[in-house]
């Protein structure tokens, strides 16, 4: 099983509040770049990584006006990706969406906060990114999932 990470600087700025990818000659926010070419060389690079599983960050933006994981979805169709489905992490207001694309024939995947990194008593109980920094910090992910191969057992992943 493949599983990668890419952080997509202003991907959210290729998709419109109806989660349709824009692919045209505006600028989305990247210097010197369009949107068609930006969304372009995206769906290129996510083909050639060709993982089972692709935690993205940076995701979309996810709201009650808008739907990262609708977004994502609809990304992976005209590129033909193979990791189409997607799994939002927890929701957080810093527009630094987590998601997960991935290959739903190979893997299902599942938010799982059991695998926090700091005692039980700090887990997360709302959608939320929340980082203390101090000698004793303890950072909540946005994303804790659960990935299961078909016919094996389960993996957790942070």
């Amino acid at each position: 099983m493949r599983i990668a990470c890419y952080n997509v600087e202003w991907f959210d700025r290729l998709f419109d509040d109806e989660g349709q990818l824009k692919r045209d000659s505006r600028w989305p926010g990247r210097r010197d770049v369009k949107r068609a070419d930006q969304a372009k060389a995206l769906g290129h690079v996510f083909r050639r990584i060709d993982a089972d599983a692709i935690m993205v960050i940076e995701a979309l933006d996810d709201h009650q006006h808008r739907s990262c994981k609708w977004a994502l979805e609809n990304f992976a169709k005209p590129y033909d990706l193979f990791a189409r489905k997607a799994l939002i992490g927890f929701i957080n207001t810093a527009q630094q969406e987590i998601a997960l694309l991935y290959d739903p024939t190979k893997l299902t995947a599942t938010n799982d906060p059991i695998g926090t990194l700091c005692r039980p008593s700090m887990r997360p109980t709302k959608l939320i990114w929340t980082s203390i920094i101090g000698p004793t910090a303890c950072v909540f992910l946005s994303l804790l999932s659960s990935l299961r191969l078909k016919r094996q057992r389960a993996t957790n992943c942070v």
